[in-house]
């Protein structure tokens, strides 16, 4: 598997979506709602994440270039990229079964996840063609969309995409945890900012206010909170302070310190999950690099072994590796 799709763990896996597609519809038979990815096999950073209620249906339109010529989305980049290349060039993985009250917010925390290259909207939308938004999900959909700005093409296609089988969100209510979980995501609860050494430097009054701020997306801001992952490989985001006798070094949003981290995480690298390597028989820090393979290139190290070696906590020849520069509970 590619790295990037190594750490993911789909509940199925197809690697050719032309090749595999009996087995697809024995083991889909039935109305079986979920989440799902297509890669592409000779460049799987260009995938698509998508949901069904009836995923085998979903499937089959995918195998008939006739429906896909003259759907309303032959023009969306996915629909695109499947007449162009033809099924046998993608392989396509079920990320998870779900309910079809959380088609859309599974959807939404896959695509924040990811990124999919073919993707031109947030998702998050269930149902058939006709069905409308709730005000619930278009204030969602906005918090998402805040600091952000598309190009004259790029609003185009979520125009196209945003249409047709894929829009609305059909006879369908959200469950109650989602309900809370979603009432909890847009509360005005405070975000406390910290950087890589767990240092406290800011505190926003709310998500929102971080995503305009930051320029960073809503569900990004909500996702970091809950995995405790670094973002950018310099900054981490939690809803509570780790202590309460910390005071931040940014007292003031407005101040010219503020804007000056602002513009710092504004500019930061696009990584995915940085890499901090240490000696591994003195636990003295190294170095940092932009991500796996950029570690494993400097150091000549499988980067399945590095990833390993992260995840088990075990020394790779003189090294340790890490995701975290510093350990969260010893600050």
């Amino acid at each position: 598997m590619s790295v990037f799709l190594a750490g993911l763990e789909p509940v199925k896996h197809y690697s050719n979506f032309y090749q595999d597609r009996a087995t697809i519809r024995k083991d889909l038979k039935g109305k079986v709602s979920a989440i799902y990815l297509f890669y592409k096999l000779d460049d799987p950073s260009k995938c698509y994440v998508g949901q069904s209620s009836n995923t085998v249906g979903r499937f089959n339109n995918y195998l008939n270039n006739a429906f896909l010529n003259g759907h309303k989305n032959s023009n969306a980049p996915f629909i695109k990229a499947l007449l162009k290349y033809g099924q046998s060039a993608f392989g396509v993985m079920i990320l998870e079964f779900v309910s079809v009250e959380d088609l859309g917010p599974r959807e939404i925390h896959w695509i924040a996840l990811l990124g999919p290259y073919y993707n031109a909207s947030a998702g998050g939308v269930t149902g058939s063609t006709g069905a409308k938004h709730t005000q619930e999900t278009k204030d969602t959909l906005r918090d998402m969309r805040l600091g952000t700005k598309h190009s004259d093409e790029t609003k185009a296609l979520i125009s196209q995409s945003s249409t047709g089988v894929n829009n609305g969100f059909f006879g369908s209510k959200h469950t109650a945890e989602s309900l809370l979980a979603m009432s909890n995501a847009n509360s005005m609860g405070s975000v406390y900012v910290y950087n890589l050494h767990w240092e406290l430097l800011l505190v926003m009054t709310s998500t929102k206010m971080a995503t305009k701020l930051m320029n960073v997306s809503f569900v990004t801001v909500l996702s970091l909170m809950v995995s405790g992952d670094l973002f950018r490989g310099g900054w981490y985001f939690t809803r509570l302070p780790i202590s309460n006798e910390v005071v931040p070094q940014i007292l003031t949003n407005d101040s010219p310190e503020a804007l000056a981290l602002f513009d710092t995480i504004k500019g930061a690298v696009l990584i995915r999950k940085a890499v901090f390597v240490f000696n591994a028989d003195t636990l003295e820090f190294v170095r940092a690099y932009n991500g796996v393979m950029e570690c494993a290139r400097d150091l000549n190290i499988s980067h399945n072994t590095i990833k390993g070696a992260m995840t088990s906590g075990s020394r790779a020849g003189k090294y340790t590796f890490s995701a975290h520069r510093v350990n969260k509970h010893s600050q």
